[in-house]
């Protein structure tokens, strides 16, 4: 009854979005039905009607069923034999976003948060390619099919799944799908406490090994059997505390915040709740919500919390070695901590981008564009890694690929940080209109249409170098009034050092040094290398010299030598 009330919804987002899905929902009804947990209380008056009904209810689903496998069969291309290996070996994976049985709104922390710890565990075996939460998490609600996602992502399988919880017992059933052949090649459903689930995850992703027939080494195959148990309570805190994380939001971070340390108030030994608290600190220090001082003192302390109890994990590795380059400039403790955190999971995409981002800053430009180029390959819809391969390229003065990756960026998600970027490149060019045509639609996105209607209105009466000085006037006097409320240093210096003013450029870049303002390194290495750099009017000047030194940064002459030494060698991306 309730999968044919679901199947008759005039919406079409209500009804099931395959045959595969129907098929699913029914083979969980029959599984609760034979092992009776979904059996009525029967008085004797009513057990020939309930006999009656059990034999209508099971006709019925018979019938479903076969007509579901026919519907599948139809639907497939025709697939060889079972246990006909594929022509190609399976060493790269996409895990699609497991569907949410219960169809409540409020569960979806749970198949979400399932889904990126499968793709967590998956990640830590070095032989297999596995795509990032990021980029498979924009095929939930899709009605792509598996041969589609495949091709999109670049990879040889996909393990589709739903997961159902019912009190404090969870049921997942998976399934591991040929991208090519269509063909299904492993499927199966586990039940389990919810104190048990990492146990679960784990055991589930040693399966998907199996199938793929990978060569695990010692220490991925104890990273997968090795789980503790954990409180129940605490674990949906956790989730959702990674349900919130994932959204990058000022509000989406606090809510995180608050459910990470419900989790370690339940449950104190559990790493995972600590792990959350130092990734959410580290990007609130990074996007400059929260003081530098408190976020990253605060990342710091939950990190180390998280490593006392499990060395094992990933991502405080990756937080201490972020904390260690953007706030210490420690970049020796930072390549280390980079390093350890790609060695217990080699497909965790953002470490692979804050480590390459560490290298270009202390001027290894090869070294840290192939880095970001391996996290694009992890994470190929990311529109933060295509516009760091975007400003790669701008570096390496390929013009036309910047151009073609932050178009690409765009196709994923129409920011405006890549409009920004256009806007530099087509400078560059002398191609004056679209240039003034991509900061504007900056502006526009970013909800600021004042500024674009007078970008355009000057750009028409005065021309693009005196529109361009107008524009950064009204935008310094902007930030001075906004900087009394929040710290903006290093914005008010771009403006300063755009409108000639050197002395108050560098005023503001000793405010932000002082404040070990994370963005500070980049900013520095960018002006003694790239032409299109904020600060590229100051690069000459002494005192930028001093700050690089100060920063444990190579000078200017040296940063210019290893960026001319990387455009000759640049290839594309």
């Amino acid at each position: 009854q309730r999968v044919i009330h679901r199947c008759l919804q005039k919406s079409p987002e209500e009804r099931f979005q395959s045959m595969r899905d129907v098929a699913l929902e029914l083979r969980e009804i029959s599984q609760a039905l034979s092992s009776g947990t979904s059996r009525p209380a029967v008085t004797p008056a009513g057990d020939a009607k309930r006999r009656r009904f059990a034999i209508l209810a099971a006709t019925i689903l018979s019938v479903a069923a076969v007509l579901a496998g026919l519907t599948l069969f139809r639907a497939r291309p025709k697939q060889p034999p079972v246990g006909v290996a594929s022509t190609h070996p399976i060493d790269s994976i996409a895990l699609t976003p497991l569907r949410n049985l219960s169809g409540a709104a409020d569960q979806e922390y749970l198949s979400d948060g399932m889904t990126e710890a499968l793709i967590t565990d998956l990640g830590k075996v070095r032989a297999l390619r596995v795509i990032s939460r990021g980029s498979v998490m924009r095929y939930k609600g899709s009605n792509k099919s598996t041969a589609e996602v495949a091709r999109d992502l670049g990879v040889r399988a996909v393990l589709e799944g739903a997961v159902l919880q019912s009190s404090d017992r969870v049921r997942v059933t998976a399934q591991l799908v040929d991208g090519q052949s269509n063909r299904v090649l492993w499927s199966e459903t586990y039940e389990r406490n919810l104190r048990d689930v990492l146990e679960l995850q784990g055991e589930i992703a040693r399966a998907i090994v199996d199938q793929v027939r990978v060569t695990l080494l010692p220490a991925e195959a104890a990273s997968l059997v090795q789980k503790r148990a954990v409180d129940p309570e605490a674990y949906r805190e956790y989730l959702k505390g990674r349900f919130f994380w994932n959204k990058r939001t000022p509000d989406g971070l606090e809510a995180a915040l608050r459910h990470f340390n419900s989790a370690a108030a339940r449950d104190p030994a559990f790493a995972l709740a600590y792990s959350g608290l130092a990734d959410t600190y580290t990007i609130l220090a990074n996007y400059e919500i929260r003081p530098a001082a408190e976020a990253f003192g605060q990342a710091r302390a939950a990190a180390s919390k998280a490593l006392s109890l499990d060395q094992s994990l990933s991502e405080p590795h990756a937080s201490l070695a972020a904390i260690y380059s953007s706030y210490d400039w420690n970049w020796e403790a930072g390549e280390r901590e980079f390093r350890r955190a790609l060695e217990l999971n080699p497909n965790y995409a953002t470490a692979h981008q804050w480590y390459g981002e560490q290298l270009l800053v202390t001027g290894r430009f090869a070294e840290g564009v192939a880095e970001i180029q391996r996290a694009a390959e992890i994470d190929p819809l990311s529109p933060v890694i295509n516009r760091e391969l975007a400003e790669n390229a701008l570096r390496a003065n390929q013009l036309d690929l910047a151009i073609q990756l932050c178009k690409r960026a765009l196709e994923i998600n129409p920011g405006p940080d890549c409009h920004d970027v256009l806007w530099r490149t087509y400078e560059q060019r002398g191609m004056e209109k679209e240039a003034i045509q991509e900061l504007q639609t900056a502006f526009a996105i970013s909800g600021n249409r004042a500024t674009a209607e007078m970008l355009s209105s000057d750009f028409q009466r005065f021309g693009y170098q005196r529109t361009m000085q107008l524009f950064r006037e009204r935008r310094l006097n902007r930030q001075l009034i906004a900087a009394k409320q929040h710290p903006m240093w290093i914005q008010v210096a771009w403006s300063y050092a755009e409108l000639g003013q050197k002395d108050q450029a560098f005023h503001w870049l000793e405010r932000a040094y002082r404040e070990h303002v994370p963005l500070l390194p980049d900013e520095l290495s960018g002006g003694a290398t790239d032409p299109r750099s904020f600060f590229v009017s100051l690069s000459n000047d002494p005192r930028y010299d001093d700050l690089l030194r100060r920063l444990r940064l190579v000078g200017v002459a040296r940063f210019r030598a290893a960026v001319e030494a990387y455009r000759g060698g640049a290839t594309t991306h």
